[in-house]
């Protein structure tokens, strides 16, 4: 076929050709298939030829039928006297007012939710020690407030100087005062590590003895006091230690507080720790007698084998290091470090119920022991070869102790020789 795809169609895209004029419809003719579009210049145009009629109808694109709004684009500015600097500097010369700042209300947090009292309790179970106390008051006003308002938790106090300059030691003095005035009166616990001259000896005492006298000490625990500067004059206001119920001793010296303790010491005392473990068989006898006549449990300090003493009979719960030549015939719980077993045969322990011990190695000097009352027996690494001398008829229960890792054969050997022993007779 010879014809154009435009010709089989009847329409044309993109522009006319500039030979290809359209034909003119006359002003006063009608074509009732005539079809009129109204576009901008840039959109083609298009052409529609009917197949009926020899008439063609043509949409041209040079002028447009539809209003167009005006925009900022085309609408041309009238003023054209003022400058864009010059609508900068009157922006600049107009003053800005400021905006005023609102705080925010601040939202609730969980811990205003607790109720004061629970708070109350929450704060002082927590402030056990100076160091806590310190952190707790510098959080907030409301916290301080509340917290020195417990009188139960400033009770701990502790009397802490060390040849301290004249501005630290009233620096220290100023701290206890206000820490007392907070207590009140109810009963406090003393922990003493002090080394002073006579002149802040005698402050010291003086400020106690007007707020904190010795029968407010409820509890006392005694690490280490330089005796040689107290004065009789100095502690004759402070009165006794009749409400103690708990004494510490970590270390002392002749002519100190543990004296003023033991002179004044009563039946309410329950609680008696001795770690003071180096002390003079002197201070021993002279400023711990009516102590041990108070107490059911006593740590006995580095004494001799054949230190000459007399333990009370209301001990009856001993630790020792190197087992004293004595009689211990009311001692119920024995706690030994590192004895022969003939240590044991003239301490008369028929009344020794358990026994925690360290045994040295069996020799030729050692003999049977029997222990008619022992039912409880813990033997400790490396040596176990002196349960082969001890008899305990009335034993209930052995526990063996000793390290079982890699390198522990020789224990585990000597145990195992021990038990396989013909002369084992433990618990016939």
């Amino acid at each position: 076929m010879g014809c154009s795809f435009s010709t089989l169609f009847g329409f044309r895209w993109g522009r006319p050709p500039l030979n290809d004029v359209p034909e003119e419809t006359p002003a006063n003719q009608t074509n009732t298939n005539a079809v009129e579009a109204n576009v901008s210049e840039t959109t083609p145009v298009i052409a529609t030829t009917t197949t009926a009629t020899t008439t063609t109808t043509t949409a041209t694109a040079t002028e447009s039928t539809i209003p167009v709004p005006a925009t900022a684009t085309n609408v041309e500015t009238t003023n054209d006297s003022v400058t864009p600097s010059e609508v900068v500097k009157e922006n600049e010369s107009k003053p800005v007012e400021p905006v005023p700042f609102v705080r925010p209300a601040p939202l609730p947090s969980a811990i205003s939710k607790i109720p004061p009292e629970v708070l109350l309790l929450i704060l002082g179970m927590a402030a056990d020690t100076p160091f806590v106390r310190r952190k707790i008051i510098s959080v907030c006003s409301d916290w301080r407030k509340a917290l020195v308002g417990i009188s139960w938790v400033w009770t701990s106090i502790r009397i802490v100087s060390s040849r301290d300059t004249e501005v630290k030691f009233e620096k220290f003095l100023w701290n206890l005062t206000l820490q007392l005035e907070r207590c009140g009166s109810l009963p406090i616990n003393v922990y003493w590590r002090t080394c002073m001259d006579a002149a802040q000896t005698t402050q010291l005492f003086g400020l106690l003895a007007q707020k904190a006298p010795f029968s407010r000490w409820r509890t006392l625990e005694l690490a280490a006091y330089d005796g040689s500067t107290l004065d009789n004059a100095d502690v004759a206001n402070m009165g006794d230690f009749q409400n103690l119920e708990s004494f510490i001793l970590c270390g002392s010296q002749v002519n100190c507080l543990l004296n003023l303790v033991n002179r004044s010491i009563t039946s309410k005392l329950t609680n008696f720790d001795n770690r003071y473990l180096y002390m003079p068989l002197v201070q021993f006898r002279n400023e711990m007698d009516n102590l041990l006549k108070t107490i059911t449990k006593f740590h006995l300090p580095y004494f001799s084998a054949d230190a000459d003493f007399e333990l009370p009979a209301n001990i009856t719960e001993l630790k020792v290091n190197i087992l004293p030549d004595v009689p211990l015939p009311h001692v119920r719980v024995l706690t030994a470090n590192s004895n022969s077993i003939r240590s044991y045969r003239n301490q008369n322990l028929r009344n020794l119920v358990t026994l925690d011990a360290y045994f040295h190695q069996k020799d030729d000097m050692d003999q049977p022991l029997t222990l008619s009352s022992l039912q409880n027996l813990t033997v400790h690494a490396p040596e176990f070869t002196a349960l082969t001398l001890l008899t305990a008829p009335c034993l209930q229960t052995l526990r063996i102790e000793f390290p079982v890792q890699e390198g522990y054969k020789r224990e585990i050997n000597s145990m195992r020789q021990t038990l396989t022993h013909p002369s084992y007779s433990l618990s016939p």
